[in-house]
């Protein structure tokens, strides 16, 4: 298994989150919706550009920019 950012996911890529490496007022936003330690995470959609991205979290869908989703580290898994 692959250790990567959550950026780096793929369209229909999954992966656990390892690590939330962001400012504290960031990461506690991201942690309300989902993104913590142990949750599993899939990229289901990609804007135009890859400036933007799409990730199922927890049941709800959420977009994240790139450099929020690039200081969160996930693990590669199969689902």
């Amino acid at each position: 298994m692959e250790i990567l950012s959550m950026y780096d996911l793929k369209e229909g890529q999954s992966g656990k989150i390892t690590e939330v490496d962001c400012k504290s007022d960031i990461k506690r936003r991201l942690m309300e919706l989902g993104i913590i330690k142990g949750s599993l995470v899939k990229c289901v959609l990609s804007a135009p550009f890859n400036s933007i991205k799409a990730y199922s979290v927890m049941g709800s869908v959420i977009a994240v920019r790139e450099a929020d989703a690039r200081r969160v580290t996930v693990q590669e898994v199969e689902l």
